[in-house]
């Protein structure tokens, strides 16, 4: 998100805006939400989230009953700290330029405006066809700064330098040179790369949390530069991240079907199979008494394996997801 003290909103158009990513549109079963009636719309104690909303709350502005998706944003901040005394200073100023939900590069997250409530956190889509204004939309800001790329270097190659998903960095490459110096010169030469694996996790977790209390389904969740004309791959990586992780079952199935008459795949697929278990307990409460349980007496067991494999899979997506591709296609 563009709007933090000190920093001015880039609003010029790109030759290259962001297309929208087409996810499949099947809604999967949702989980209960262990949310109660006595706490701040918006908190999830199963994922740990803080309640800042006495420090931030008044940053919100009227009523909502429901949401019908999700914007996501970079803080173009350091870190939270930064990102809070930014927030604080708004409230001093009595500004609505905010967020519900920072989330950190360890993955820590914090409510700052409750879920039932307005922010400030996108100016409309462009063509209006979508339903993300801030009366409807919830916003989600990670903290991270935008690489800036030299005018005077070789632009393809900072781009191959860039930890960017392969997607993004497919389609940049794929431009002509012309058409890459001017899709920089229109975002002055800056460029989000990929967020923290902890932060993909955070945002999985989250934003699968919230669909399941909300109206609206994984197909409506947006990138910031895909509602306005925002810095290169604010959110583009995590919406690129939603819909890699969305194939993780097909893909997962496809190596069951291989591994059938492949032998050698087999030692492949229990790893799979062993993640995969891991991450279908991620996020509920019985899974994070488990891991607190077990650190507090201090004795490693399946709940910490459980745990390692899951921050092994967020840190380690894009080569996972490019090796089980090239394992289901040979």
């Amino acid at each position: 998100m563009r709007e933090h003290a000190g920093m001015q909103s880039r609003r010029r158009r790109s030759s290259q805006p962001t297309s929208h990513v087409p996810l499949p549109t099947r809604r999967p079963e949702p989980r209960p939400s262990a949310r109660q009636a006595t706490q701040t719309p918006g908190v999830f104690p199963e994922l740990d989230v803080r309640d800042e909303t006495g420090s931030f709350g008044k940053l919100g502005y009227g009523s909502r009953t429901d949401s019908t998706g999700v914007v996501l944003h970079r803080t173009e901040s350091p870190s939270m700290q930064s990102t809070r005394n930014a927030y604080t200073d708004r409230v001093n100023s009595g500004s609505n330029v905010g967020a519900h939900y920072l989330i950190g590069q360890e993955g820590e997250t914090s409510l700052t405006v409750p879920t039932n409530r307005n922010v400030g956190h996108t100016r409309g889509n462009k063509d209006r066809t979508h339903r993300n204004d801030n009366r409807e939309t919830l916003g989600i800001e990670n903290v991270g700064m935008a690489s800036r790329l030299s005018r005077r270097g070789n632009l393809r190659a900072q781009v191959e330098g860039l930890d960017l998903p392969p997607q993004m960095r497919e389609r940049l490459l794929s431009l002509s040179d012309a058409q890459l110096k001017q899709t920089m010169r229109d975002t002055e030469y800056l460029v989000h790369t990929d967020v923290t694996g902890a932060q993909k996790r955070a945002n999985w977790n989250l934003v699968n949390a919230l669909k399941d209390e909300h109206d609206f389904t994984l197909d409506d969740v947006y990138a910031h530069e895909q509602v306005d004309y925002k810095t290169l791959g604010e959110a583009e990586p995590l919406v690129e991240f939603f819909a890699a992780r969305r194939r993780w079952p097909a893909m997962l199935q496809a190596l069951r079907d291989k591994a059938a008459n492949d032998p050698s795949m087999r030692s492949v697929l229990a790893q799979e199979e062993a993640t995969w278990a891991a991450l279908q307990v991620d996020g509920t409460q019985a899974e994070k008494n488990a891991v607190d349980g077990e650190q507090i007496l201090g004795e490693p067991g399946p709940a910490q394996e459980r745990e390692a494999s899951r921050t092994a899979f967020y840190d380690q997506f894009w080569s996972r997801y490019e090796r089980l591709q090239g394992l289901i296609a040979e």
